[in-house]
């Protein structure tokens, strides 16, 4: 009887959890959790008619936002120097993007918060300001739903326990 060889396996041994790769993944589902609570927080005011009662909805809607857009800040500058240095280009762009959000709405929110009391002007003029924040937004949660991540990365993410508790399934097409 004559022995064969097998040639060898070339699948990649699993990451395990404490990898750089599965602490990133983790962090990037966080920051991509929060962004899905950001879109969530966007809610206009109910009453318009009675000023002082929108002043109050708007002041509280956009200090959640502020809040939320300040923690998924906070997770970005957690992204920086991956390990994947592919990445690097998204996780800069979601960061000018986050940031130009950011300000757009604490800007509304301080306008609003000047405004005592509330004034048809003002209002216009806060709205007017968390509306150009929203296209920027828009663009980030875009990204992060079509980002397209490096092999590590994806092979990382059923090992991150945010990734397994929202779900996401990361692909790529490398």
């Amino acid at each position: 009887m004559t022995e064969t060889t097998r040639p060898p396996k070339t699948t990649k041994p699993k990451p395990k959890s404490g990898t750089p790769e599965v602490r990133w993944m983790n962090r990037f589902c966080t920051m991509s959790k929060r962004m899905i609570n950001v879109g969530d927080s966007v809610q206009a005011p109910t009453n318009t008619t009675n000023l002082t009662v929108f002043r109050r909805q708007f002041l509280d809607m956009t200090g959640r936002l502020v809040g939320l857009l300040d923690a998924v800040l906070g997770d970005l500058r957690e992204l920086k120097d991956a390990p994947a240095p592919a990445v690097e280009p998204m996780i800069k762009e979601l960061t000018k993007n986050v940031t130009e959000a950011r300000d757009a709405v604490g800007q509304a929110k301080s306008r609003m918060e000047s405004a005592n009391p509330p004034t048809e002007e003002a209002y216009g003029a806060a709205v007017n300001r968390l509306s150009e924040g929203l296209p920027p937004l828009q663009h980030s949660v875009e990204l992060v739903g079509a980002a397209d991540l490096p092999d590590e990365l994806v092979a990382a993410a059923p090992f991150a326990p945010t990734c397994v508790e929202i779900g996401a399934t990361p692909t790529t097409t490398r």
